[in-house]
């Protein structure tokens, strides 16, 4: 019996993560888009439903192949800035490759009401800290416009 790539909307508490999907190649790969808001929960919910996608227990060692945010509305990266805000060196999963690309909000018509600056920065300074636990060097146009 051949794998099959797997397609999966998120939706564990109240339907706030529905802006959350996983994809599992027929490798095992997991690839992410969208983050998902995470208004309820305590912990981050999206390293327990990769596990269970995977079959792997609780607290198993796994890596998201990629990770794509679409846009900077919270209910697309919410979740994932709480995933990266409890990153530490002991965390057991890895992120390989993120991507993104947000408006510059320095030179920018758009409204910004629609954009949360603070929010923004909540995922800038999670991000950093992931990045910092991996030796990831941080810099961009995007950490530009929210200093």
């Amino acid at each position: 019996m051949s794998k099959k790539t797997e397609i999966y909307q998120l939706c564990p508490h109240n339907c706030y993560l529905m802006h959350s999907y996983l994809i599992k190649t027929p490798n095992d790969k997991i690839v992410v888009i969208d983050g998902g808001h995470n208004y309820y929960m305590q912990k981050a919910y999206l390293p327990h439903a990769i596990r269970a996608i995977l079959g792997l227990n609780d607290g198993d060692y796994f890596e998201i192949e990629a990770l794509f945010l679409s846009h900077g509305h919270i209910d697309h990266y919410g979740e994932f800035t709480m995933m990266m805000k409890e990153y530490d060196q002991n965390s057991n999963y890895k992120i390989n490759n993120f991507y993104f690309d947000f408006p510059d909000f320095a030179n920018s018509n758009f409204d910004k009401s629609d954009y949360s600056l603070e929010n923004l920065a909540l995922l800038r300074n999670a991000f950093e800290t992931y990045a910092k636990v991996n030796g990831i060097k941080v810099d961009g146009d995007y950490y530009d416009a929210l200093n």
